[in-house]
């Protein structure tokens, strides 16, 4: 998961088309290190397209995922490139050439999950190349999490274990079943990612 999801940010239109490959900013270069990995930059609003460009010519492989849409206007209909992941650029680096993006003045951080900068896998990656060449629009939304959902911790010490959400504001406050002692605790976490569960049948 664009992502906390990403960014986590979710498509909801209703794609029932594989079209030729997206329309993509920049240019992507062979890997040549295994060591490579996608990652996202928070950039300054309305500049992707620029860092990306930017990026490429550094040497640094960078794309901005793109979806051509229909806009209608009062008197005409055009087609325009939008953004999919406002103010995100991917870029694909190891972790000796990581620092070398804040070279260019538009880009802020990475964007990350507690203190580790996000990585998204080879088949995340897949998969936004291929909402990007989808023909409808696609609608990217972030996963809401309410007390009573059941979540997996997917970041952090307490990364894999499970637990039911109690509160979510700006920290989420997830409750524990210690079994073996029969109580359960509360933690409140900061800037983790969660993964919202299937409620199990009948509950």
């Amino acid at each position: 998961m664009l992502p906390d999801q990403i960014p986590a940010p979710m498509p909801t239109g209703q794609p029932i088309l594989l079209l030729p490959a997206p329309r993509i900013i920049g240019r992507q270069e062979p890997v040549e290190s295994t060591d490579r990995a996608w990652h996202v930059l928070l950039v300054r609003p309305r500049t992707e397209k620029k860092v990306a460009a930017q990026l490429t010519r550094l040497g640094i492989p960078a794309y901005v995922p793109v979806q051509r849409q229909v806009r209608i206007w009062c008197d005409r209909k055009k087609k325009v490139d939008m953004v999919m992941f406002h103010r995100y650029v991917f870029v694909e680096v190891d972790e000796d050439h990581r620092k070398e993006v804040f070279r260019l003045p538009n880009v802020y951080r990475y964007l990350t999950f507690g203190r580790d900068p996000v990585c998204l896998c080879e088949r995340e990656v897949q998969l936004i190349r291929i909402l990007a060449g989808l023909e409808k629009p696609v609608l990217l939304v972030r996963e809401a999490f309410h007390p009573g959902d059941r979540v997996e911790i997917m970041s952090g010490p307490l990364a894999g274990y499970q637990g039911q959400v109690t509160d979510r504001h700006n920290r989420s406050r997830i409750l524990l079943t210690l079994e073996g002692l029969q109580c359960r605790v509360q933690v409140e976490l900061d800037k983790v990612s969660l993964k919202k569960l299937k409620s199990p049948k009948g509950g």
